[in-house]
């Protein structure tokens, strides 16, 4: 490499760890600033279905697993979904694969208003921002958003990892099956979470 591009090539590595401290410090306050109740699962509003999804990666392996939760106004349990996969991907592509999943679930086998949440606040924050990022994973963030403006009944969220408990324990259920599984009825790792997380209880 010539200098000249050596020097542009660390003006940029620089730049961009600038970015990534920037988005750690906030990701701080936002913690420090977070109130109890704000770790907890919360409802949707009536009338609406909100689907929580997380991703699981093991290390050494070739595939990665995610889970989905769909729930309504009173925390009543409407399903589930497994997906485990081939690849070996970065953590934050897996988190988005679970967005754009729970997304094509939501149009495809869910009808009315439903809100995706994720606990993935750097995939979370790169979809509503709408920023360019040149990486591969930027395909997926802008189909993401296309999926959100040509459907105003969906809409995507951040929840603490508190928030999200149910669908961190189906993506590890998801580890341990093959391939995908569509659950009607709540299996028996996730009873404790969703009555301690009802408003019925």
């Amino acid at each position: 490499m010539s200098p000249e591009a050596v020097m542009e090539w660390s003006r940029k590595q620089f730049t961009d760890w600038q970015e990534a401290n920037a988005k750690s410090i906030n990701s701080l306050e936002v913690q420090e600033n977070t109130s109890i109740s704000d770790c907890k699962w919360k409802a949707p509003e009536m009338g609406c279905i909100k689907i929580n999804v997380d991703a699981a990666v093991k290390e050494g392996q070739d595939w990665f697993a995610i889970g989905m939760v769909a729930r309504n106004h009173l925390g009543h349990f409407l399903g589930g979904k497994t997906m485990k996969l081939a690849g070996r991907v970065s953590v934050v592509e897996v988190e988005m694969v679970g967005i754009s999943e729970a997304m094509s679930w939501a149009i495809d086998g869910i009808p009315g208003d439903v809100v995706v949440e994720s606990d993935s606040l750097i995939s979370v924050q790169n979809v509503l921002q709408a920023k360019e990022n040149l990486l591969e994973i930027g395909d997926l963030m802008q189909q993401c958003r296309d999926i959100l403006q040509e459907n105003s009944r969906l809409s995507l969220s951040f929840s603490r990892n508190q928030a999200n408990r149910a669908a961190h324990c189906m993506a590890r259920i998801s580890c341990e099956v093959n391939g995908f599984m569509i659950i009607s009825s709540p299996p028996s790792q996730l009873l404790e979470i969703l009555l301690s997380e009802s408003s019925v209880y």
